[in-house]
């Protein structure tokens, strides 16, 4: 079970109920910082698609969709 687990990992030193670090390629999420670019790069050209915001930003198209739907609030863009 989980709880038997995390006993066993603090009886081997653990201090911590943190995760620890990991590796491979760094999440690109929702910040505050790609909702503005998004909004930006909106109000520039409306007409824009996802799949070009997502091009342009660097920020998976998920991500992007999120933002524009969840964030934004957006219910039509250009696939």
């Amino acid at each position: 079970s989980t709880v038997a687990e995390w006993v066993q990992r603090f009886k081997q030193g653990r201090i911590s109920l943190e995760d620890d670090p990991r590796v491979g390629r760094p999440v690109t999420g929702v910040t505050d910082e790609n909702i503005e670019t998004v909004r930006m790069l909106i109000e520039e050209n409306p007409h824009i698609s996802i799949r070009y915001l997502a091009f342009e930003t660097g920020v998976p198209y998920g991500t992007i969709n999120s933002i524009t739907h969840d964030e934004l609030k957006l219910k039509t863009l250009c696939a």
